[in-house]
């Protein structure tokens, strides 16, 4: 007696695993929009003592509120970067040419709502369009890695 599993298509699996990471990611997001000022810069701050010295040993001196900027301003790129890049992963397992554009669109909902409901809510954190912006550059270049990398698969495919 054989038994038959219920196999989804490699791209539908493609996109049940992908969907599920973008999902994650997004909860990710808000969670940490609901830390505490406090609690944010502790965050931040661990980050700080771990990349002064590694500065300091290649010989640059930098203000530690300078290097807490770029850290906090990194993450923020670095999170939408691998959020869109995932999302875009689901939408590319789609024939359909009209999904495209959705990632980057639904990056920039998150980006808003993260700075503009979920910060607003939260005591010590203050919505700043700056981090949307750099939420969104974030998000396009993960969306541009994920375009170049499957158009390079299809040229090599000719």
């Amino acid at each position: 007696m054989t038994v038959k599993h219920n196999k989804l298509p490699r791209n539908k699996k493609t996109a049940v695993i992908f969907t599920v990471i973008t999902l994650a990611i997004t909860v990710f997001i808000f969670v940490n929009s609901l830390q505490n000022g406090e609690e944010s810069a502790k965050q931040s701050d661990f980050f700080v003592k771990i990349i002064t010295p590694i500065l300091s040993f290649f010989g640059i001196d930098a203000d530690i509120h300078t290097i807490g900027v770029i850290v906090r301003k990194a993450a923020h790129f670095t999170e939408y970067f691998v959020l869109c890049a995932c999302a875009s992963m689901v939408s590319h397992t789609k024939d359909n040419k009209k999904w495209l554009f959705v990632p980057p669109i639904y990056c920039l909902a998150v980006a808003f709502t993260d700075e503009f409901v979920m910060q607003m809510i939260t005591e010590g954190r203050a919505p700043q369009i700056t981090d949307v912006l750099i939420d969104f550059s974030g998000a396009l270049v993960g969306f541009l890695v994920v375009m170049l990398v499957k158009r390079n698969k299809e040229v090599k495919k000719i």
